[in-house]
């Protein structure tokens, strides 16, 4: 009771975006049957890591469901992408637990962050309490005749969790409540990270650390048949952690589509060197380019692949980058961040998906940093 009461009054007084009562990372929707369609609830929960040192990085997925459509034959896998320190791409690799996944959260603490087991080949353990005491192990291991992965990734949370939007009530989807938008859900429960991991590749030993994150993701039904596109990306530069989201979803009040700033949209930004750093949240509906500059969220895209849409490593052209310039915009100050892509990470033109590295910059500063940054198309530009 006193726990709650504590982070009660930091939302109040501080404008903290605490998550509800439901973890922030636990299950939003029912989890996947061992039959689940296409039509059915998915989620799946996100792990990444960038290097601080090269051009390494690594990210673990954990899905319920097919959200994606049927590209693995059982609704309970894990996908493992990232790049070598030179920034080539080791591919993904895709393995199927062996029976139905559990995921939990402790029923004493009632911000305990999540914990899950994809049986057969890992899952993530948690202590520490959300929004900013948090600490997760990810764990995955694999061995077969075409591929043997192992390891595990460490992070520390470094900057409060949220929403979508500032508020306390728990995602809804059937209901619409606290969404990114129309049928898409999002709980960020990691924006910024301390992390490390270590693992093995057919055999080969690599050890990372640097800058990580984590969030999930929900919703009912296809993906192909709801979205028509979304932008997300991160970053961390000097005491900045910034997070964005864009979407739109195939039933649009807009006619020009082309500007992700007139989509829905949710923004993160939180300034580490604060004697009490306060997330500034935005969210909104779909609206007016003008209506976002005024006391929200801009986002500009450069490079061909955003209007030719993601066609696989074809589509993106070797040694030209390809960024997004992301403004938060607060009353009366406008704080810019630019990402600039250094390694394509997940190149697939069958899902019309492509995940980058980035290096993050913010204007007005010599500062540098880390982040990441994706495009989903799937349905073509």
């Amino acid at each position: 009771m006193i726990l709650s009461l504590i982070f009660l009054f930091l939302s109040t007084v501080f404008g903290l975006s605490i998550p509800s009562l439901t973890s922030i990372d636990g299950v939003h929707v029912p989890l996947a049957s061992a039959n689940a369609s296409i039509t059915d609830p998915w989620q799946w929960w996100y792990f990444d890591l960038v290097s601080d040192t090269d051009l390494s990085s690594i990210q673990v997925v954990y899905y319920s469901g097919y959200g994606f459509g049927p590209i693995i034959n059982y609704p309970y896998y894990v996908q493992l992408s990232g790049t070598y320190p030179n920034g080539t791409a080791w591919g993904s690799f895709f393995m199927v637990a062996t029976d139905v996944a559990t995921v939990t959260t402790s029923t004493s603490l009632p911000l305990e962050a999540s914990n899950g087991v994809w049986p057969g080949i890992g899952g993530w353990a948690s202590s520490g309490i959300l929004p900013n005491q948090a600490k997760y192990v990810a764990t995955w291991a694999h061995t077969g005749s075409t591929f043997d992965v192992s390891g595990s990734m460490t992070l520390q949370q470094m900057a409060p969790s949220h929403y979508p939007c500032n508020d306390l009530s728990p995602p809804n989807i059937t209901k619409g409540v606290n969404l990114v938008g129309p049928g898409l859900g999002w709980g960020n429960a990691l924006p910024s990270a301390k992390a490390s991991a270590s693992f093995q590749i057919n055999g080969q030993q690599f050890t990372i650390s640097g800058s990580g994150y984590h969030d999930t993701n929900f919703g009912i039904g296809y993906l192909q048949a709801t979205v028509a596109t979304w932008y997300w990306g991160r970053g961390v530069v000097g005491p900045y952690t910034f997070v964005y989201f864009a979407y739109l979803p195939k039933i649009s009040s807009i006619t020009t589509t082309s500007d992700p700033s007139t989509w829905y949209t949710a923004g993160y930004l939180i300034d580490s060197s604060l004697p009490i750093p306060i997330p500034d949240n935005f969210c909104s509906g779909e609206q007016t380019a003008l209506e976002h500059s005024a006391n929200h969220v801009t986002i500009t895209t450069t490079g061909a692949v955003w209007q030719l849409g993601p066609t696989g490593p074809g589509g993106v052209t070797p040694g030209v980058p390809e960024s997004v310039q992301v403004v938060y915009h607060i009353g009366l100050e406008s704080f810019a961040f630019n990402l600039t892509s250094q390694s394509l990470v997940i190149a697939s033109a069958p899902l019309s998906y492509d995940r980058w590295t980035a290096e993050v910059s913010m204007v007005g500063s010599t500062a540098t940093g880390k982040g990441m940054f994706e495009l989903y198309n799937p349905n073509g530009p």
